[in-house]
């Protein structure tokens, strides 16, 4: 899967931005990060894993442990793959997308199951009932930190 990002990807966005094969970012200006800690909301085991999986550790440890946003800087950090001109993303992301499907898609699949394989398994275990953050999900830290975050934007 090929992502198009046109704009800000942050939180569960940006996870959703994580979780394409090849990531291209419009070259505009855009905030990309994990902001989950700054309103007190612990991970579940699927945005931690795909996390994981898909950012350096010392990227992640910034993003997630911080609640840090990156700029343009996210190319770099290998958050993106590439940047396109923003009236050329969707022909760039399309391009990428004709280039991909003509690998095949046999040896494409279980290349990518096998490469991803620790983070489906977590995910899979979640799923079947080990997520151990369903429990206590909105804690009275969790409010009490959305409502200031919430504040500052009023």
């Amino acid at each position: 899967m090929v992502g198009a990002i046109n704009g800000h990807a942050i939180a569960g966005g940006f996870v959703l931005a994580l979780c394409r094969d090849w990531r291209i970012a419009a070259q505009t200006q855009f905030l990309a990060g994990l902001t989950e800690v700054r309103v007190g909301v612990p991970y579940p085991v699927a945005a931690m894993e795909v996390v994981r999986e898909e950012l350096r550790p010392d990227t992640a440890r910034r993003l997630v442990l911080f609640g840090q946003n990156m700029t343009a800087a996210a190319v770099d950090a290998g958050v993106f793959d590439e940047m396109a001109a923003s009236d050329a993303l969707l022909e760039r992301a399309l391009a990428k997308a004709d280039e991909f499907a003509a690998l095949p898609q046999i040896a494409f699949a279980r290349s990518k199951r096998q490469l991803r394989s620790r983070a489906y398994e977590a995910i899979e275990a979640a799923i079947a009932g080990a997520e151990p953050l369903l429990d206590g999900w909105l804690s009275r830290e969790t409010i009490q930190a959305a409502a200031a975050v919430l504040a500052r934007k009023a």
